[in-house]
């Protein structure tokens, strides 16, 4: 029997919010629905960085500098993708930057500026050039010790693809999948108008959540992804200090563009890029997602909205 009342299941995933929500479907909803929440959870088993059993974290506990470390074929084939993606960034993406994270701590009830000594030494236990990857046996070498893993960067754009995955092979013809924020829109969405497009709200850097700096319409089978200074931060001396770190420097991105989103059909490559970018700034992130087939959209404080261009956008602003 075919469907088009929407259906959704939200689930506390990745520490956000999660939502699946089945627009035009056929069969058992809740069996699909059931197998997309059990496809996100093992992600999450998989990747938490921060559960000392998951296998992401038993590898940033137990690895041995020099000694080759095997994960799953699952997990290898994701940090090896990073670990280009890298490579192709010039390190503004690096996944290898958790030390630095936990030194900043922004999560701390007074967050404070580490030390230039104590970031040299984090700075000493980063670097993805210091992880050796073999494709052959699956293992990852790290060169130092205390080196570590993080995927948060990308973790929630791996479990959208996933559960898209999922989706797809269930027959679903239309869904959107928001995870914190993260999106992958599957099919056309069924508008009044028959349009087909997804109208997604832009968030306004330094706004209450849910102030939007505009809306936009997406075409079918599409991942958006966002970074920003607005979301976590602290201010010491009148200098604000956001939660995205220069992997290249050890420190906060500097002041200057405020919030990005990232489209392409990709949910994995979206997040890569909307850190990537945020880091290297508006003229080199542009580039970088112009290389890589995505389009972009820049926003500051004061509403303002940048758009970067494709020879077939993959979106456009909403009137």
């Amino acid at each position: 029997m075919c469907c088009d009342i929407p259906v959704g299941r939200r689930l506390f995933l990745y520490n956000t919010v999660c939502e699946i929500i089945l627009h035009d479907y056929t069969g058992d909803a809740g069996a699909v629905l059931g197998a997309c929440e059990m496809t996100a959870r093992h992600v999450q088993d998989m990747l938490n960085a921060y559960d000392p059993e998951s296998e992401l974290g038993r590898m940033n506990r137990l690895h041995r500098p020099g000694v080759p470390y095997a994960v799953s074929a699952e997990l290898y084939t994701l940090l090896r993708r990073m670990d280009r993606f890298s490579a192709r960034c010039q390190g503004a993406y690096d996944a290898t930057v958790r030390p630095l994270v936990e030194l900043w701590d922004f999560t701390a009830p007074q967050p404070a500026i580490p030390s230039r000594r104590a970031i040299r030494a984090a700075m000493e236990r980063c670097g993805y050039s210091r992880v050796r990857y073999d494709d052959g046996t699956q293992t990852l070498t790290f060169s130092e010790p205390g080196m570590s893993i993080d995927a948060g960067g990308v973790g929630k754009g791996y479990a959208a693809g996933c559960v898209a995955e999922c989706l797809h092979h269930a027959g679903i013809r239309s869904a959107s999948i928001n995870f914190g924020g993260e999106l992958y829109l599957l099919g056309a969405y069924p508008s009044a108008e028959g349009s087909g497009l997804w109208p997604v709200a832009v968030q306004k850097p330094g706004a209450a959540r849910g102030v939007k700096a505009g809306r936009i319409l997406l075409a079918q089978d599409l991942a958006v992804a966002s970074s920003g200074s607005y979301d976590r931060f602290f201010r010491i001396d009148g200098e604000t200090y956001c939660h995205i770190l220069d992997p290249r420097t050890g420190w906060p991105v500097p002041a200057g563009m405020e919030g990005v989103t990232v489209v392409c059909g990709d949910p994995v490559l979206a997040e890569l890029l909307s850190t990537a970018i945020f880091v290297l700034g508006r003229e080199d992130g542009a580039a970088l997602a112009l290389a890589h087939g995505a389009q972009c959209l820049f926003a500051d404080s004061n509403g303002e909205i940048c758009i970067t261009e494709l020879p077939q956008p993959l979106f456009r602003t909403a009137n």
